[in-house]
């Protein structure tokens, strides 16, 4: 039996991780628990069948398959003795070690996307392909040598949910190559702002961009919010790992859910923002700014949408705090801007998760169903949920990372970051005004402190960047020697006969 994933197949004395998974199918990629590829077991010969029976059922967006892969982990409605046993998940060989399909196999690349073109996805159907019995991932359900099912998950829908939990690595992953990314477009915008000389007081050309406040307020934010960011996914990383907190995989689950989200769109952002306030340089594909928009939508859909999976987190987060699982922040004292601004923070988080359930209770207690309530109309109100969940995380833990800090004037800067992250929040929600938690002279108030975090944080930006360690070899000539670049002719690309290190 397999107990584990991911696989190793041996190839010439060495091994190679040859393996990707397989859930979405072109008809099903947020409801997946409904989808139509079968593994149904033949008596027979002791074997299971793996078949893509309709056009809806090919496997779709198949990281790696396209070229590289020689085993699929094929996510499957399963069927013992007739009967239907739910999805489970199973090792399913597509190609041989000379790289040759298998057969019953077919395999189509999805063809050029608007990024990651490096990354083969793929498509691919089964033709009634058979595989051992064995092969069944047994961690959670197994089929014995008499051909009896056993699975300690009762219910068809909660073996979908423990087989999905899987993908919450994926989730992190994606999580942290945003924000990644989000720091590298950062790093290259604001290196080319420090650089580039333009109109000053006097007419001349000698006023950086970066000292412009349109720059600023545009920038300075991004580079708060993708610190922050950075912050609450290293708690959320040790969360997941075991190290830190409470063992709660319940609420894990939900880290790791709403984290990805966040980070990417906030890659999203940095990317666009970027591209522009560099001009026609951020256009240029050999300055890489391009990478944050591309890879942002990537990473928006990429182990789930990013607004389905958000309204996951406020499912969860009400089915917690009916069951009292749910602890909300104490109130701290206002004795600073950051505890004042947390506590605003958390009472969004407060109302609206309670409001949500409000709203669901009285709609339903009238006549309508769930679905009515939840998908057709407290949409808004579901995704404000979620999103004041993370944020919350994200801050709270931010302000734990900066208060532990004991150089004072590195304390000091990055408190200020964070405090520019949660103002940011606060003037970009309208609920804080409609809900009266902000008046609008306060808001007025707030908008002025945003300017002057702005002004006084992007002397540091240029540290702060550096302290990413990003390989001087991985920027563009914007973020290096520019003036040097252009002074050959260089086909818009890298010369390596021209390095612009050193």
């Amino acid at each position: 039996p397999i107990p584990c994933v991911p696989w190793q197949s041996q190839t010439s004395g060495q091994y190679q991780r040859r393996v990707h998974g397989g859930l979405t199918e072109l008809g099903y990629g947020n409801n997946a628990i409904k989808m139509e590829t079968t593994a149904t077991y033949d008596q027979d010969d002791d074997t299971w069948i793996i078949h893509t029976p309709t056009p809806l059922a090919q496997k779709y967006w198949i990281t790696n398959s396209a070229v590289h892969a020689k085993w699929i982990i094929v996510f499957a409605q399963t069927y013992v003795h007739g009967k239907h046993e739910g999805l489970h998940t199973f090792l399913v060989r597509m190609r041989d070690d000379k790289m040759q399909i298998q057969p019953g196999v077919r395999i189509e690349d999805m063809g050029m996307k608007m990024g990651c073109n490096g990354v083969d996805n793929g498509k691919i159907w089964f033709n009634k392909v058979k595989i051992p019995r064995t092969a069944m991932l047994n961690k959670l359900a197994n089929l014995d040598e008499h051909g009896v099912f056993h699975c300690a998950i009762k219910s068809l829908r909660g073996r979908f949910i423990k087989v999905a939990d899987g993908l919450l690595s994926g989730r992190i992953c994606i999580a942290a190559m945003g924000t990644s990314n989000a720091k590298f477009t950062l790093t290259t915008c604001l290196r080319y702002a420090a650089t580039r000389l333009t109109v000053g007081p006097k007419g001349e050309s000698d006023t950086p961009i970066l000292s412009y406040q349109l720059f600023q307020k545009a920038l300075i934010p991004l580079l708060a919010s993708t610190l922050s960011i950075g912050l609450g996914l290293n708690y959320i990383k040790n969360r997941y790992a075991g190290v830190e907190g409470p063992k709660d995989d319940h609420e894990v689950m939900i880290l790791a859910t709403v984290i990805k989200p966040i980070a990417t769109w906030n890659q999203a952002v940095v990317g666009n923002v970027t591209r522009e306030r560099a001009g026609g340089q951020g256009y240029l594909s050999v300055n890489r700014l391009w990478e944050g928009i591309a890879f942002g939508h990537s990473g928006m859909t990429a182990e789930g949408d990013n607004s389905v999976l958000m309204q996951k987190v406020a499912k969860e987060l009400g089915s917690r705090l009916q069951t009292g699982r749910h602890k909300f922040p104490g109130r701290r004292a206002e004795t600073r801007n950051l505890n004042k601004l947390f506590n605003m923070i958390v009472l969004r988080e407060k109302k609206c998760l309670m409001g949500l359930g409000m709203a669901m209770k009285t709609k339903m207690t009238a006549g309508k169903s769930l679905f009515e309530v939840w998908m057709l109309e407290e949409s808004d109100a579901v995704q404000r949920t979620a999103k004041s969940y993370g944020e919350r995380i994200i801050l709270e833990q931010s302000i734990k990372a900066a208060d532990n800090i004991n150089d004072p004037k590195l304390k000091s800067v990055m408190q200020s970051l964070v405090e520019l992250y949660a103002v940011d929040i606060i003037l970009k929600d309208s609920w804080f005004i409609t809900s009266e938690t902000v008046s609008p002279k306060s808001s007025c108030s707030w908008g002025t402190r945003r300017d002057l975090l702005c002004r006084e944080l992007a002397p540091f930006s240029i540290s702060i960047c550096d302290s990413f360690g990003i390989p001087e070899v991985s920027f563009g000539p914007i973020a290096t020697n520019w003036e040097k670049y252009n002074v050959h002719h260089n086909f818009g690309e890298r010369m390596a006969n021209y390095p612009l290190i050193g």
